[in-house]
């Protein structure tokens, strides 16, 4: 959005030390990295893009980079230990590679020995492929039950055991028996290491290169060893020296993982608190767990892919042998070919580095492909030993990237409510961690292949995204929201990092929100203003949001003298405050001027959110316009379409499933078909506009006596039972820990915040709300389940997600001080579009009402995080009660009359009272009027008012009508209206009597007395706009 009165400073990047603002300008994906490319971020990882300056001095109170900084918990396991940690897993993947390559040169010996043909021979591999299946059943209760480092060791052990039984050379039925252990032993290392390392911060990526790297070390080694054994009578004794480096793994595993589970290994939080507080997952059984994996397309592509992989990698890998020896009678050297291949596997992922970066990482996997297809033709059509190596080890080369970038490509697309260990086994072991935000339980996938005749390798990759898709992102707002909605729909996308990366896209969406002015500020600091201009004027497809469309426009007079791209010659203004509440924050309608539809999805039918300052006014002689939306008596561009520009004052990743829709509509419609038709019809002024009042479902949220994250609700706030139960006092050191007190009334519990939000939505709610009752106890960053209790709802729900409680500066339990824009920063980067402050507000209002002149200082919670976020991000909650007078003169301009009150009960008809502020959720009465403090809160930043009832609170009586209409008339910022609604006819009387742009209960969603289509068909019936 474009930010009403308080904005960016001139240059936000002047405010962070040298290397920070070199970092941020030169790649967004300095911090946390979980993606599987160092190019590609994952569409969760929002932590990617941030800056990592935690701990740095700041130079000013609106410095941006404490708002960047990563999440707590802080890393603490040392580097070199890591690193020995990183060794120790990297030598499970020795022995799976060493394993997977052993089989094909010994397998013409041991036909010979046991004198079975091919079919039974081929056992090996399906008992292989059943140790895999059995550890893929039972791998996720073992890792529940013992942990990491047990579970690691005792794969580690069956190999041993497995190793033990073959060396004898024993009967060919305990052969395959000990392949099935031996692969079961496989498969729980390679889940475990392949997990730990994708745990690790810091180039993750890197790390898990160099664990697969090992792993074709292994793969190139074995042949070469076994190739020696299979030309002597001892042949078996080469499971000798596979029992001795077992055993060597078995010892190293021991030692530096101690039988530890994963978080203590790594000095982190314990994984299994974080899932039970957080709901990062909402368990719903294993059996729903497969069928979401299942349902995927993205993992019905992979299962394909690797099927016909795994087939290719096992015939060239394996039988090769055989085939030489007995179709081009080669001798028992030719076990090297098998090296040949894995060598060349392992080698390609680094020597056609080159390759790639010139042709591109997409197309030259189709290239590779073709290769590969010609290569096999050659192997098994030309009758030449030698050309039958080289060509093995080509391919080798060639499948090596091809299977590597399958893996970066489709794991980071893939996202469950659980990360899922993914691997594909049989005689191979390779893997891909899949994972999804802060959750820890594991599943592990198993896809078995027909592993015995040679298979050419035609496939394609067939990408689920729309190719070369790039996001710029200049440091500001919620981009989590659209990597969500981009994760949801099926797509992936990689960051614009570089002005170089501007030739490399072929689709680039440029998301956001703020100060036109710090947009471009930023654009021409990294260097990427030219680039955009330049590559919008080229042609390519361009999707612009919010200030992505504003940054198109020559300027705006939020800041006149920064000039835009140009490429749309207008100017964008300021909404007139005298009709309507600006910012303009809700759902509106977008009224098409092209019959488009199908290219862009924006539908007339439609509703969409918009938070924002500054517009574009329509002007019907704008070629550019593409749809509008009339908020009061203005009408202005929802959206502008030019030949291949396409932008959004709305937000689509915030616009439910008619977002979804448009952004869906615009990745998949052809290049080609990018073009504008030209034809326009144009619209007048209405007599009302299309503006939606939205019904917001809030949960209060908190522990409960069992230490669970629950939704709770209060009777005048008090949200314990009446019955007995236990109590919980929450430990100061952590938010989600809890320790038995004595005896008292229980917690009541409505619910779990995730499933609720996630039923809220589909129901229809226009904005979630999740308020942290008791985060005044700790510090929110060190709150990990409800941060994950975010990310988890912000990735279920597409629609407008505020979080409150906490939002404050404090002192963490280690004695680190934090501000309020850190925590803010968090919470955002967690996925939340706005904060809601509460005590805070009251005390920066009230200090800066005791200031001279009442000035501002720049160092409330509602400054600065206006200043970094916008002025729309921030709401202040506001909790006052009734204070009875006898006094006229008593607060005289804010006094309310009983006897012509238009909500007062009959008690009361002969009182007059005024509302008096509070703070710590109503427990302490404070020498403010709800007056005072909605008017200094508009002045110190905040873009929305929530107004609460202590009195209604709980009661289902209706709304204080008088309390919200004495507000709403004292502010000219938009006001949502809570406390007291008991039916549908609550919310008809507080939109009809007081005019607020938002009502919002809870309870009596909660506990399913109204639905919320019941509220809205009330709503619509009275002939108030609803989104439907």
């Amino acid at each position: 959005m474009a930010s009403s009165t308080l904005t960016l400073p001139v240059n936000a990047l002047s405010a962070l030390p040298n290397t920070s603002r070199a970092s941020l300008s030169k790649s967004p994906g300095v911090g946390i990295e979980r993606s599987a490319s160092p190019g590609r971020r994952h569409p969760h990882d929002q932590e990617a893009i941030e800056m990592n300056t935690l701990g740095e001095k700041q130079t000013d109170s609106t410095s941006v980079s404490v708002a960047m900084a990563q999440e707590i918990p802080a890393w603490t396991m040392s580097a070199k230990k890591e690193w020995i940690a990183i060794m120790a897993c990297c030598s499970c993947l020795f022995m799976a590679g060493w394993n997977d390559a052993t089989t094909g040169p010994l397998l013409p010996t041991i036909q010979s020995h046991y004198g079975v043909n091919f079919t039974i021979v081929s056992m090996l591999f399906v008992s292989n492929c059943v140790g895999f299946i059995s550890a893929a059943v039972i791998n996720i209760h073992l890792t529940d039950r013992l942990g990491f480092g047990k579970v690691i060791l005792l794969g580690a052990v069956l190999q041993i055991v497995a190793y033990c039984l073959l060396a004898p050379a024993l009967p060919f039925p305990v052969m395959c028996i000990a392949y099935a252990v031996n692969g079961f032993g496989i498969a729980l290392q390679d889940a475990q290491a392949n997990g730990f390392i994708a745990e690790l911060p810091n180039n993750a990526s890197a790390k898990m290169g160099l664990l697969h790297a090992v792993y074709g070390a292994g793969a190139f080694i074995a042949p070469l060893v076994a190739t020696q054994f299979a030309q002597v009578p001892r042949w078996s004794f080469h499971y000798l020296t596979s029992l001795g480096v077992s055993l060597a793994n078995a010892i190293v595993l021991l030692v530096v993982f101690r039988l530890h589970r994963q978080h203590d290994i790594m000095g982190l939080p314990d994984p299994n608190i974080i899932h039970a507080h957080g709901e990062a997952t909402q368990a719903s059984g294993t059996s729903d767990k497969y069928k979401q994996i299942f349902s995927s397309r993205a993992v019905q592509l992979m299962a394909f892919f690797v099927w016909v992989y795994v087939g290719v990698e096992v015939t060239i890998g394996g039988w090769i042998v055989t085939f030489v020896i007995e179709e081009r009678g080669g001798g028992p050297s030719a076990g090297y070919i098998s090296s040949g291949f894995f060598g060349g596997l392992m080698l390609g992922r680094v020597v056609l580095l080159w390759v790639n970066e010139k042709i591109g990482e997409r197309r030259v996997v189709y290239f590779y492909c073709v290769l590969c297809i010609g290569l096999e033709l050659v192997i098994w059509l030309v009758p030449n030993i030698i050309g039958n190596a080289l060509a093995v080890s080509i391919v080798g080369m060639l499948l090596g990237y091809a299977i590597e970038h399958m893996k970066n490509t489709l794991s980071n697309g893939l996202y469950f409510d659980t990360p899922l260990k993914v691997f594909w086994p049989g005689d191979k072991a390779e893997k891909s961690q899949i994972k999804s935000h802060d959750a820890k339980s594991h599943l592990t996938l198993i896809y078995f292949v027909p592993r015995n005749r040679p298979t050419l390798s035609c496939y394609s990759l067939l990408p689920t995204m729309a190719g070369g898709l790039y996001l710029l992102d200049y440091g500001a707002g919620n981009v989590r929201s659209l990597a969500n909605s981009l994760a949801k729909i099926g797509y992936e996308f990689e960051w614009i990092k570089s002005p170089e990366d501007f030739d490399k896209a072929e689709r680039l969406i440029f998301p956001g929100v703020g100060a036109f002015r710090s947009a471009i500020v930023h654009l021409t600091a990294s260097g990427l203003f030219e680039p955009l201009k330049a590559y919008i004027t080229s042609g390519k497809p361009y999707f612009g949001i919010c200030i992505g469309m504003q940054v198109l426009f020559e300027s705006s007079t939020e800041n006149p003298d920064t000039k835009g791209l140009g490429i749309v010659s207008a100017t964008i203004e300021e909404f007139g405050r005298e009709d309507k509440a600006v910012p303009h924050m809700g759902w509106n309608s977008a009224e098409p001027l092209l019959d488009d539809e199908a290219e862009t999805g924006v539908s007339k039918t439609s509703a969409y959110y918009f938070v924002h300052s500054f517009r574009a006014p329509y002007d019907p002689s704008n070629d550019w316009a593409h749809s509008t939306t009339q908020y009061g008596q203005e009408l202005f561009l929802a959206s502008v379409r030019k030949g291949n520009v396409f932008a959004t004052q709305f937000h689509p990743e915030k616009s439910g499933e008619a977002g979804l829709r448009v952004l869906k509509a615009w990745l998949s419609t052809p290049l080609d078909a990018l073009k504008a038709p030209t034809q326009r019809t144009t619209r007048t002024l209405a007599t009302e506009d299309g503006f939606i009042r939205r019904v917001i479902a809030c949960m209060d949220v908190r522990a409960n006596d069992e230490g669970d994250l629950v939704v709770t609700k209060g009777d005048q706030y008090d949200v314990r039972e009446k019955e007995t139960g236990p109590k919980t006092e929450v430990a100061p050191t952590s938010g989600s820990s809890s320790r038995p007190s004595s005896p008292t009334r229980a917690v009541r519990n409505l619910g779990k915040p995730v499933a609720l939000a996630k039923a809220y939505y589909d129901a229809g709610a226009d904005e979630i709300c999740l308020l942290n009752i008791t985060s005044f106890r700790s510090s929110p960053l060190v709150d990990q389940p409800m941060l994950a209790v975010v990310r988890a709802a912000a990735a279920e729900t597409f629609v407008p997600l505020t979080i409150g409680g906490g939002i404050k500066d404090a002192v963490d339990p280690d004695g680190t001080p934090r501000t309020a824009l850190e925590v803010a920063g968090a919470y955002f980067r967690a996925g939340a579009d706005k904060v809601s402050i509460g005590s805070e507000a009251v005390v920066a209002v009230e200090a800066m009402l005791a200031r001279p002149g009442q000035t501002l200082s720049g160092t409330s919670p509602m400054e600065t995080i206006s200043h970094v976020y916008g002025r729309q991000a921030v709401v202040v909650s506001i909790d006052p009660r009734k204070v009875y007078v006898t006094d006229s003169a008593d607060h005289a301009d804010e006094l309310v009359f009983g006897n012509v009150a238009i909500s007062a009960r009959p008690e009361e008809r002969d009182k007059m009272w005024w509302y008096q502020a509070t703070t710590q959720g109503g427990r302490t009465n404070r020498p403010l009027s709800v007056v005072q403090l909605a008017k200094g809160a508009e002045r110190l930043g905040a873009g929305e008012i929530l107004l609460n009832s202590i009195d209604r609170d709980g009661t289902n009586i209706g709304y204080d009508l008088d309390l919200v209409r004495l507000v709403k008339n004292a502010v000219k910022i938009p006001v949502v209206a809570s406390s007291g609604a008991g039916k549908p006819s609550d919310f008809v009387e507080v939109f009809e009597k007081t005019g607020v742009e938002a009502a919002l209960a809870a309870g009596i969603f909660h506990r399913k007395e109204v639905q919320i289509p019941d509220v809205k068909t009330a709503l619509e019936e009275a002939r108030i706009n609803v989104r439907k």
